[in-house]
This record gives structure tokens, C-alpha cells and sequence, in this order.
């Protein structure tokens, strides 16, 4: 973002990972808990980072469209709360920005945004490519190189991808060991090839 937009008031209807910017961005970081906070909001490293916070009931459509009723809750939130600009992770709530009538970006962290149902998986990503191409749709925001080029082969236009890979605050986690280190701690002889994943690691077939 330019330094420019140093006022702006923007909302994070998420209450996942937020990394800090190097810019003084008022940010209101709406969450919608699932259950009653255990921690204190305060205590929360997101809620923390935030300019201001606002917790909200996530509601239900019909006792059982938690998703949708997700939806709900933010745009409602949003009324209470209004902003310059919206950050969104929720594909389910693209469609349903554009009534605010506020610049949003959408951010892709994978190329199926349903998992448990390809016609509505279909459905969304018909929806999001549709919006992109939109000016009050600022950006589609992937994780990845590879992420962006799946959208852009969907139809998202060029100019509005941008690939951010996740950010951390490296603070959190001390001094670095040395790799000659750790290896011996481990029991790692230094000929031996080391492979890391981070993240979330289901169940791949290719995976032995």
C-alpha cells in the first residue's frame, strides 16, 4: 500500500494470522469466535495488533449455515463499524461485500474453496472470478507464485493478483540454532538430506 493510505480505517473480518505493517493503518480487526473466548481478547497476538476490535456472535441460516451466517454477522459488524477498506479470507464473503460499498480484497489460501463440495466449490469460484473483475474488488491476494497463477488461469485478472506469502514475527521464536547444531542434537549426520513442511499435513496419497 502507498504511504498515502496511512489513515485508513481498514477491517480484517479474521481472526487467524495478521501480520504488522510497516505503515500506521488503523486497523479493526472483526472476529467471529466459534465458542466463547477462553484467553482474554487483549491476550489474543492478533487482537493486540489491531487498532481497535470488535467481537461479534456468529450466527446460524436456518440452525445450520454457519458459513453463511458468518457472512451475516460481518456485514452487520461492518454497518457498526464502517471502513476505507476491507480484508477479507472468506470466499463465501465476496459475494456479499460488494453491498457495503467499500473497496475489499479477498485472500486465496487455496485453489478449492469448498472442500466437501465441488458445485458449490464451482459456485464460489464463479462468484469470486465474476467480482475480480470489478473495480470495489481491490485485489485477490495468494499465498503463493504457484496459487496466483491458479487464479489468473481461472480468469482472475493479471493486474488484480498479488502473492504475499504468509508473514511471521521471527521475535517469537528466539535465536535461530545453528543447522551444524541442531543436527547434532537431533542425531542428523551432516550427509543426511533433511526435508521440512510446514503447515497443515493431511492425509496424500503419495504420502508413505
Amino acid at each position: 500500500m502507498p504511504t498515502s493510505c496511512r489513515s485508513y480505517r481498514c477491517a480484517v473480518p479474521s481472526a487467524r494470522s495478521v501480520t504488522r505493517s510497516r505503515y500506521s493503518f488503523r486497523v479493526t480487526l472483526i472476529a467471529l469466535p466459534k465458542k466463547p473466548l477462553t484467553i482474554a481478547p487483549a491476550n489474543s497476538l492478533a487482537i493486540r495488533w489491531a487498532s481497535t476490535w470488535s467481537l461479534s456472535p456468529r450466527k446460524k441460516i436456518l440452525g445450520r449455515m454457519e458459513v453463511l451466517g458468518s457472512v451475516s454477522s460481518t456485514l452487520e459488524a461492518l454497518k457498526k463499524h464502517p471502513q476505507d477498506l476491507i480484508y477479507s479470507r472468506n470466499p463465501w464473503s465476496v459475494a456479499f461485500l460488494t453491498r457495503t460499498g467499500v473497496p475489499f480484497i479477498w485472500e486465496a489460501h487455496e485453489e478449492h474453496v469448498h472442500k466437501r463440495s465441488k458445485f458449490l466449490g464451482a459456485i464460489l469460484q464463479w462468484l469470486i472470478v465474476r467480482t475480480s473483475k470489478k473495480p470495489q474488488m481491490v485485489k485477490v491476494v495468494a499465498i503463493s507464485d504457484a496459487l496466483s497463477k491458479v487464479w489468473e488461469g481461472y480468469g482472475v485478472p493479471r493486474d488484480k493478483l498479488l502473492t504475499a506469502h504468509d508473514g511471521v514475527d521471527l521475535k517469537l521464536f528466539g535465536t535461530v540454532m545453528d543447522k551444524s547444531d541442531a543436527r547434532k542434537v537431533l542425531g542428523i549426520t551432516n550427509n543426511k538430506k533433511v526435508i521440512v513442511y510446514t503447515g497443515a499435513l493431511r492425509a496424500i496419497a503419495v504420502l508413505r
